[in-house]
């Protein structure tokens, strides 16, 4: 039995992406981390444990391997797989949910430029200048 929550947390990511706007190919891309934990739930415990002494060629070929098995899974079962996307899809339109992306959009909208790109500041009159007293 394959881990659902991975498979379920990899359709989640993607159904987040995607209802910020996401076409469904950066989507994919964006969910990677599930991904690749998804991908590394289809492979058997003795490849997961050696895969991260792998060179980066093996890696990638472990990983497609796993890649394989997943969709081949997909592909036998299309009843369980409408079920989680359906699920990952209310979760992530879910009102908590649209609370995090607004608490991510706020914080991509209000994060401080990079120091080459903001603009020079005005300095600040000094306060002897300010408490001058005229006589």
């Amino acid at each position: 039995m394959p881990d659902l929550r991975a498979i379920l947390a990899f359709y989640q990511a993607i159904a987040f992406f995607s209802a910020t706007g996401a076409l469904a190919g950066e989507a994919r891309c964006c969910a990677w981390r599930e991904h690749e934990a998804m991908v590394q739930a289809f492979l058997s415990p003795v490849e997961r444990s050696t895969i991260q002494f792998l060179s980066k060629e093996d890696r990638a070929v472990r990983l497609r391997k796993g890649e394989t098995r997943f969709r081949t899974w997909e592909a036998a079962n299309p009843d369980i797989v409408d079920f989680l996307k359906a699920k990952a899809e209310n979760l992530a339109y879910a009102p908590q949910a649209s609370d995090l992306m607004r608490e991510v959009e706020t914080h991509v909208r209000h994060r401080p430029l990079p120091a080459k790109d903001r603009p020079a500041r005005e300095e600040a009159p000094s306060a002897s200048k300010n408490n001058r007293k005229l006589v």
